[in-house]
């Protein structure tokens, strides 16, 4: 995973377009086959569909052709759950922090959360601008070091000392910061996970799974006799 993608975005995200569609097709399969094994549901191959008629066809064989489709979902929805969970698994901390005021963006860019989505706004996203931030010292550090004879350099240097007094100056307010983060850390996880568990992934599976119970009961039922 892209680790400025990581601090840029901490916050679990939902599922993307192609999981909700394979949840969907999911849980209506289910629903029509808990529907079907429910009630006394028969098949008539007399009845014709835009003009087909469906010879021989009995009501088993829609019994198995919709346990087949609901294996194929349940099965290609666990794992697009699974992929899309493990590309989250490393954003699940993150906490909105507070919002700096008017005036402590006008005087310094320490503040800047890096980020034009507010739902990321977190500290991980200020850090991420705080990492660059010291990436660039390090390159003129490294620069000076190799010309630290030529005195076109002493800007710079003045430059990164004020850069550093800024920073060492907000660091009551990121104390205050982490002390929120803390106390919202693990509150905010677990209704993350629990709500991803419970309704993005539990209850379609337990909708499939029952259905595919009740289907296979009804498969045997009619083999057996």
């Amino acid at each position: 995973m892209d680790f400025d993608l990581l601090l840029q975005k901490p916050n679990i995200e939902s599922l993307d377009n192609n999981t909700q569609r394979i949840r969907r097709n999911l849980l209506v399969a289910s629903i029509i086959g808990i529907i079907l094994t429910i009630g006394s549901a028969t098949f008539s191959s007399q009845n014709g569909f835009s003009g087909f008629k469906f010879e021989d066809l009995k009501i088993l064989h829609i019994y198995l052709l919709l346990i087949a489709a609901l294996v194929y979902f349940l099965c290609h929805f666990l794992w697009a759950s699974s992929d899309h969970f493990n590309e989250n698994r490393h954003r699940l901390t993150g906490i909105k922090i507070p919002k700096a005021t008017v005036a402590s963006y006008a005087a310094s860019p320490t503040f800047e959360p890096s980020t034009n989505e507010e739902r990321q706004t977190t500290l991980f996203s200020w850090w991420k601008g705080q990492r660059q931030q010291s990436e660039h010292f390090q390159t003129i550090i490294e620069s000076i070091e190799k010309n630290i004879e030529k005195s076109q350099y002493e800007p710079a240097i003045n430059s990164i000392k004020r850069q550093i007094e800024d920073m060492s100056s907000k660091t009551e307010y990121i104390e205050s910061a982490l002390l929120r983060f803390e106390s919202g850390f693990w509150k905010h996880q677990r209704s993350q996970i629990l709500r991803w568990f419970l309704f993005d992934i539990g209850i379609p599976c337990l909708l499939a799974s029952t259905s595919i119970i009740l289907l296979s009961i009804k498969v045997y039922c009619l083999v057996r006799q």
